[in-house]
């Protein structure tokens, strides 16, 4: 049998943590400094006053406002939903706004957009938090003197009379911005160009220049491919992490997840290697992974080209120069021929993909030549993607520019290098040598600071748009609400500066109309296409785009001039973007702080981290301070201790270490930006490790997983492919007949339910941010994390299993099971807590004292206790009435909450059906974590309903219950874990 451990205090039974997970719980009442805890407080306060101090706890009172002439479109009570596009990074999903009386509370990805298809990742979920920001740029601003923060209030008449007199004596400006997929957008930059003589340049701190770079090399086309993992049987990885953080990875994991899918008529699975110098969510979720340094990522690519030209495949000019190339890892070499031997037999019908590194990326081209995927599974005509166009090149060519004198005008656009470039690209010092700075975005970051002007920027939400995040693919954003805040759009901006009379609304209409609706020759009315398009938020120009392909291209490049002639030896620190954070553009949402990094568990830092025989070298532990010395820089950061890392690999997070970043960002971990290194004209995110050494101090990292402990118990079950095709209960044969003293509940309608498959489950977060926004989730902040007091509804837990140096990882999402011998249940003294007649372990808020004798009682430690009135302190520092949930009550102090499986989503389904004299339909509620999950990994339904896809998945022979041999009848079935190895030890 399979160990599994969440860390390596757990796998080596460390005094320290075998002490902790025998407590029931971390953190003791009222303890806040000190030793004085609760049975103390009991000794000198009768118990009633001690209750009465929490959970008679007054929440704050509001005035309602009624409307004066109700809004024709706003029934009370009843949710209004607009479909939209997602503004917060290039992949561009489709959203469906939901808006409660005018104002937006909850953002889902469209069912009916083709690229993500009804998922939407976490950033996607916690940009509402955004729109009510109170560290918003909420006008427009001047600075009193050249050199210090704008911070004067300008009106905007004042502002386009400066800049109109500045723009007409400009005779060099330049336009910055991140990349923007927005045809009506780019066609109004150019006329701004055009007009003004400004060039446009688009710079993406983290960007694909090198994939698309890299294509032109290969093939005479500079463009950046779709990549078709649902087509592919066969799929390699090299430091690409296309399920986390790499180009479209809502749109990959949605695709991956098809190929994943078992059932009784697909017997089948893709086959994932991946080659990484980190642990990332693709890695963990991979059949075979190896670990690597980040420089021998070629070489592994080359090394699989050599194996498949060993097997007859054609490398023409470059077959010599893959036979020079070697790696020494007998252990590495095994998956390298493995994956190359599972390649060749899925010609045609595999992918491989790498990270943004040109010679990887040229060698990477033609492997998918010789193996023709290309036209296939990569396609670069069909569905090109327009997403992360940046260039870094053309932004170091920028700055050399702005130090020679050269721009007298810049204009930025939500870009902010004077934080994502490193201090020795020299951009602070050439900004100061440009006469006119103006600056353009929803926050005074690093860069707007050092900006003449300031200009407050629509949220996407609040504003008109569009997008092409592939070739002919179109989609609409919608403004869902009216400006908070004394904002202008970028393009409404540039339309008063050329003299437009027409509005922002208007100009996109007459484009779409003359680009699309009359390019592509449809039979409907403008006004019905537009309508149409408005209502379903995309327009999808291409039919059958799935079954598309292109011819095969002919590979042109010679590898040998793109590589190094010799491996670099010592320790290499790879940087990386983190799901939640990105780039760092969204470090003031408390939500994407606080949520746990989907492998090391870890919330509000970054870090250094180490492999285990590296970390046991150096002598380093979880939380010690190390410098790691960079040529002539050093970064001084907390060490982690990671299992799967290369012994010379250290990774540090991006996207940390705001100085301008909001009350709640600023200040959060170190700028790892800052320690990038320049490479053939180019920002690389890798480094050469001169030295690393221990500071001798010590600082907290936060983890709300070491809480909790498998104790040996056999939570997660998984099986190999070929187990489960001889039978479909492999690994999960062990079963309980257990006698009860329970009287069976009686469901005479509906019996809810649900399923997880960790088949299909990549741990992306994507649920728990959800679940965070639908159900009015306090933060609590890094200090209380620690104290093991986070709030969250469901987590997602990381087990590992196998070795610390080669683990294999599961990851499994853990919320209330809703027992039907819910043990909660019996211990509550006030009946706060109680079974429904549809199978809803319900809580009572209001009859709530807080004993916490539920939690104790439950085995799944997922009922959540306020140890404060979170919702108005701590971090949540934002207008938390704007953002709530009206349906779901806001708990105070002294309350126990959990999962509820969205009963206000059930409920408002039943209202629906019931108008309609009909019961509830299958698929007609979906809880918010089953409807954000890129994966489709949750089911959720009436059990009741023997044609329901719930009904027919628990029965499923890989379906199993939690700590089943409790007898606590979960309402929880999970699926069995399958992967496609050889064997499973």
């Amino acid at each position: 049998m399979k160990k599994y451990w969440a860390s390596l205090e757990e796998l080596n039974n460390d005094p320290k943590f075998v002490e902790q997970a025998e407590k029931e719980f971390l953190s003791s009442p009222l303890v806040e400094e000190g030793d004085f805890g609760r049975r103390d407080f009991m000794k000198l306060m009768a118990a009633t006053g001690a209750l009465a101090s929490t959970a008679c706890f007054q929440k704050p009172m509001h005035k309602i406002m009624p409307y004066v002439n109700q809004p024709e479109e706003v029934t009370f009570g009843v949710a209004n939903y607009y479909a939209s596009t997602c503004g917060e990074c290039a992949a561009s999903c489709g959203t469906l706004v939901k808006t409660r009386e005018g104002r937006p509370i909850k953002l889902e990805g469209n069912p009916d957009h083709p690229m993500n298809k009804g998922g939407l990742c976490s950033k996607g979920q916690a940009s509402l938090l955004g729109l009510y920001d109170p560290d918003r740029l909420r006008s427009a601003l001047k600075t009193q003197k050249r050199g210090e923060a704008p911070s004067v209030k300008v009106s905007w008449e004042d502002v386009d009379k400066e800049i109109l007199v500045k723009l007409k004596k400009s005779k060099s400006a330049r336009i910055l911005t991140k990349t923007i997929n927005s045809p009506s957008l780019l066609k109004l930059l150019k006329e701004f160009g055009s007009k003004f003589e400004a060039k446009h340049v688009v710079y993406d701190a983290v960007n694909a220049e090198n994939i698309i770079e890299a294509q032109y090399l290969s093939y005479g086309q500079k463009v950046l491919p779709q990549y078709r993992f649902d087509k592919a049987e066969t799929i390699v990885s090299i430091d690409a992490d296309f399920l986390g953080t790499w180009i479209s990875p809502v749109e990959f994991t949605k695709q991956f997840s098809k190929t994943r899918k078992l059932s009784a008529k697909k017997k089948n699975m893709s086959e994932l290697f991946v080659f990484e110098s980190m642990m990332t969510v693709t890695g963990a979720n991979a059949d075979v992974r190896g670990g690597i340094k980040p420089s021998q990522a070629v070489y592994v690519a080359m090394a699989i080209a050599n194996e498949l030209q060993k097997k007859g495949l054609n490398a023409g000019a470059n077959s010599e120069t893959y036979k020079k190339y070697s790696l020494a890892d007998e252990a590495l070499n095994k998956k390298i021929k493995s994956a190359a031997a599972s390649l060749y037999n899925a010609q045609g019908k595999s992918l491989v993909v790498g990270g943004n590194d040109l010679a990887l990326q040229i060698v990477v081209n033609q492997i998918n030549s010789m193996l023709k995927n290309d036209g296939v599974t990569v396609d670069y005509s069909v569905s090109k993607s327009h997403q992360l166009q940046g260039s870094s090149k053309e932004m170091l060519e920028l700055v050399k520019e702005m130090a020679q004198g050269k721009v007298d005008t810049l204009i930025i656009y939500k870009a902010n290098p004077a934080y994502t470039l490193p201090k020795s690209a020299g951009f602070e010092e050439a900004l100061k040598k440009v006469e006119n700075v103006i600056y353009v975005g929803t926050s005074l970051n690093e860069t707007a600071v050092l900006s003449e002007y300031a200009l407050g920027d629509h949220h996407s939400l609040e504003a008109w748009g569009d997008a092409e995040p592939k070739e002919n693919l179109f989609s609409l954003q919608q403004p869902t609400i009216r400006p908070l805040f004394e904002t202008r759009s970028l393009a409404e901006t540039l339309m008063i500066w050329l003299g437009k009379e027409d509005d922002w609304h208007s100009y996109i209409q007459k484009y779409w109309n003359e680009n699309i609706y009359k390019r592509h020759s449809l039979k409907s009315s403008f006004t019905q296409f537009w309508e149409t398009s408005l209502r379903d938020g995309v327009f999808e120009a291409v039919r059958n785009r799935a079954q598309e392909t292109s011819s095969g291209r002919t590979f042109r490049a010679s590898v040998a001039n793109y590589i190094s002639n010799k491996a670099h030896q010592g320790m290499e620190v790879s940087f990386y973007e983190t799901l939640a954070l990105g780039d760092g553009e969204l470090a003031n949402n408390p939500w994407l702080q606080e949520v746990p990094d989907p492998i090391t568990r870890i919330t509000w830092d970054n870090y250094a981290s180490f492999s285990t025989n590296t970390a046991k070298k150096l002598g380093i532990q979880n939380g010690d301070i190390v410098k790691i010395k960079i040529k002539d820089q050093v970064l001084e950061i907390p060490g982690h201790v990671q299992p799967g890392l290369h012994d010379d690999t250290i990774a540090v997070a991006l996207g940390y270490g705001r100085s301008y970043g909001g009350s709640v960002g600023t200040g959060i971990g170190k700028n790892a930006f800052m320690y990038a290194q320049f490479n053939n004209n180019n920002v690389s995110y890798l480094g050469f490790v001169d030295e690393v050494k221990k500071t001798g101090e010590k600082y907290i990292l936060a983890s709300p997983q070491m809480a909790q402990s498998l104790l040996g118990r056999p939570i997660v079950k998984e099986a190999t492919l070929s187990q489960w095709q001889k039978d479909p209960a492999s690994g999960n044969k062990e079963h309980h007949n257990l006698i009860t003293l329970w009287t069976p509940h009686k469901y005479e309608g509906y019996r809810w339910a649900m399923a997880i498959d960790l088949n299909s489950c990549t741990g992306c977060n994507a649920c728990v941010v959800a679940c965070q926004s639908e159900n009015n989730i306090p933060v609590v902040g890094k200090d209380a994390v620690n104290r093991s007091r986070i709030m969250h509804w469901i987590r997602i837990d990381r087990y590992y299993t196998g070795t610390p140096e080669d683990p294999q990882v599961v990851h499994q999402p853990m919320l209330c099971q809703h027992c039907e011998n819910a043990p909660c249940e019996t211990v509550c003294p006030v009946i706060a807590t109680m079974h429904s007649d549809e199978g809803l372990n319900s809580q009572i808020y209001n009859r709530c004292v807080g004993t916490r004798y539920c939690a104790n009682n439950c085995p799944y430690k997922v009922r959540r206790f306020n140890w404060f009135d979170y919702n108005y302190g701590g971090q949540n520092k934002y207008p938390k009435t704007l953002a709530q949930n009206p349906e779901v009550t806001v708990r105070s102090r002294g309350v126990m909450e959990k999962c509820t499986f969205c009963v206000q989503r059930i409920q408002d389904a039943k209202n629906t059906a019931k108008s309609l004299e009909r019961p509830v339909k299958d698929g007609e509620v979906k809880t918010a974590c089953q409807q954000s999950c890129p994966a489709d990994a949750i089911v959720f339904g009436n059990i009741n309903d023997a044609d329901s896809e719930i009904s027919k998945t628990v029965k499923n022979e890989r379906g199993y219950h939690v700590l089943e041999e409790l007898n606590v009848k979960p309402s929880v079935t999970y699926l069995t874990k399958i992967r496609n190895v050889e064997y499973n030890s």
